[in-house]
């Protein structure tokens, strides 16, 4: 499809076969970064709740093709600022296909769940633009607990944040208590040292990062928001590969 037809006259289902078909592509993945950015034409005119559910499928479909270098700075974007179940649980189970997990990132996912703990609903990552009509067992808080569970003894350093969500007050739902007790466990497993093994024992499907992508009910997409000044993860010298993207620099 030329770019000149991505823009926002586009259909929402055009749409997501678009991204399914890029998806589907080992040539042309790279373009799924193109259509997250905030600036792009496709999002002109949409409502928040679109943009939403347009982002998101964006992210489901990286969980599935694998978070590259260039993809995982809109991946941390989500997770640092994010105030939205779907768009937070679609970034969770992304960063799990990123090949090198590590410490730096625990702390990041684990300030995702602070934020959205209160705000926790089920989801659906089936169906573009399909209600959860009822508890599918799958939730934004859910993925970012199978999200630490996959980082494992490297999310050593967020233990104590963790414990403290076992408090009644932190307002966890039964079910996201157990999922909380069984995180604890992967992440104090100093032997699963592989991340599918970590998943495996939690029984997260697919490793966790089958998908597709969904509406939602409260959306408050944060488009125009500024963006944070850096994430200090990895240091220097790549918050400046990063920031060196089109688009993503200050």
């Amino acid at each position: 499809m030329p770019d000149a037809m991505i823009n926002g006259r586009m259909s929402e289902p055009q749409f997501a076969a678009l991204v399914g078909a890029i998806a589907a592509d080992p040539a042309r993945r790279g373009r799924l970064v193109d259509l997250l950015r905030e600036d792009h034409a496709v999002y002109d005119g949409r409502g928040t709740a679109a943009i939403v559910r347009m982002r998101g499928w964006i992210l489901l479909a990286m969980a599935r093709t694998g978070v590259s270098d260039a993809e995982l700075v809109f991946v941390l974007e989500e997770l640092d600022t994010g105030t939205d179940p779907y768009l937070v649980g679609a970034a969770a189970r992304a960063l799990r296909s990123y090949p090198r997990p590590h410490a730096g990132l625990a702390p990041l996912v684990a300030g995702a769940l602070d934020n959205i703990r209160r705000r926790d609903e089920p989801l659906s990552f089936g169906v573009y633009g399909e209600y959860a009509v009822e508890d599918t067992g799958i939730s934004a808080v859910g993925e970012l607990l199978t999200t630490l569970a996959w980082l494992g003894p490297q999310a050593r350093g967020v233990l104590a944040d963790l414990e403290a969500l076992r408090a009644p007050a932190a307002g966890l739902s039964r079910k996201r208590r157990l999922d909380l007790e069984r995180t604890l466990g992967a992440i104090r497993d100093a032997g699963l040292h592989d991340a599918e093994a970590r998943l495996a024992a939690l029984g997260a499907p697919d490793g966790g990062k089958r998908v597709a992508g969904e509406e939602m009910r409260r959306p408050d997409h944060r488009r125009g928001e500024k963006r944070p000044e850096r994430f200090d993860l990895f240091g220097d010298d790549t918050h400046r590969r990063l920031t060196s993207l089109p688009g993503r620099g200050q």
